[in-house]
């Protein structure tokens, strides 16, 4: 139930997950990727960080925003902001979809 109270915001520099006692803040950096993720009545984004945690786009389901459109924008700006030195980490990789 705790993602209930929890929000999601994409800025310039990072990815904000307000939780309801705090916030985390993820470089995109550490973003290692996007994905959607479906079920039988709906469909929502997720994007990982760098130790494989998900961060959870719940108010971005599809009956109500073009979720292919969401991942499409938020993999550009992924690939704007990581930096030329960011590489993927095979183990976390593997956890994500081979869509990606």
């Amino acid at each position: 139930m705790a993602e209930v109270w929890t929000r999601t915001y994409v800025s310039r520099d990072h990815v904000l997950k307000h939780g309801l006692f705090r916030t985390i803040a993820t470089p995109w950096q550490a973003v290692q990727g996007i994905e959607i993720k479906a079920f039988p009545r709906y469909r929502f984004v997720v994007i990982y960080d760098f130790e494989g945690r998900r961060i959870y786009r719940p108010h971005l389901i599809s009956n109500e925003v073009d979720d292919d459109k969401e991942v499409r924008v938020l993999r550009e700006i992924r690939e704007k902001r990581r930096g030329p030195r960011w590489k993927p980490i095979p183990e976390i990789a593997a956890k994500i979809s081979p869509q990606e």
